[in-house]
């Protein structure tokens, strides 16, 4: 259920601002009563396995199918644009910080809490590039640019460019 979080989490805030409220607040209390439905019948069968998938299985379904296609509706949005942008570019944003991740989880075994923090954090600089240059626009990475440019020295260009 957790890849459909997080395009829906900011589909759910964008439909709280056009006051589609009522609809998403059903969309959501449906969703949990189901899930505690459904993982109240099948944790009998399954143990915990089964409260956590029968929690997932009504997440999916709201948050895959239900909130995009009210968000699709309610704003005229083309549903390649929404594959392309909400769930396309930021996995494929990712996958270098996943793999860097992998990798260096084999390598390390990070034994505390401070470990761990000083892994993730080594592989934080695989994920920031990836996301400006796979989830930026041209003109958003012009704006990241010229916000940062204030902090960062000037680099002076070489001979022949000036």
């Amino acid at each position: 259920a957790r890849p459909f979080c997080p395009p829906q989490s900011s589909t759910g805030n964008v439909l709280l601002g056009a006051t589609r409220h009522k609809l998403l607040t059903m969309t959501n209390m449906a969703t949990g009563v189901a899930g505690l439905v459904l993982g109240s019948l099948l944790i009998t069968r399954l143990g915990l396995f089964g409260l956590a998938l029968g929690m997932a299985i009504p997440m999916v379904i709201s948050q895959g199918v239900i909130l995009p296609r009210v968000a699709l509706k309610a704003f005229s949005i083309p549903a390649g644009q929404l594959l392309r942008e909400g769930y396309l570019q930021p996995f494929l944003a990712t996958l270098p910080y996943a793999a860097l991740l992998g990798a260096l989880m084999m390598v390390v075994r990070p034994a505390g809490f401070l470990e761990l923090g000083l892994v993730l954090l080594a592989a934080l600089p695989a994920l920031v590039v990836g996301m400006y240059f796979l989830c930026l626009s041209a003109g958003q990475r012009r704006l990241v640019a010229q916000v940062y440019s204030k902090w960062l020295p000037a680099a002076a260009a070489p001979e022949g460019l000036r």
